[in-house]
């Protein structure tokens, strides 16, 4: 999985991430729009993270995610 899927298909993730990161608001999520710098920096403030542990955790977080099927 890599971020340029989970931006594709952010209204969808993002409801993944904030599973994960749930101190992250829905304003937030929404005003990110799967931004990747965005939900770094959000994540990172949210929870007061280097920007390594960061990168570590959604890296992490990203590895686990299953590509998302669109319903015909």
């Amino acid at each position: 999985m890599n971020w340029t899927t989970v931006e594709g298909d952010w209204k969808k993730y993002s409801v993944e991430i904030k599973k994960q990161f749930g101190k992250l608001t829905e304003q937030q999520l929404h005003a990110s729009k799967g931004k990747r710098e965005l939900v770094f920096a959000d994540i990172q403030k949210a929870y007061s993270l280097s920007k390594e542990d960061c990168e570590k955790q959604v890296n992490t977080w990203l590895t686990a995610q299953k590509p998302m099927h669109h319903a015909m």
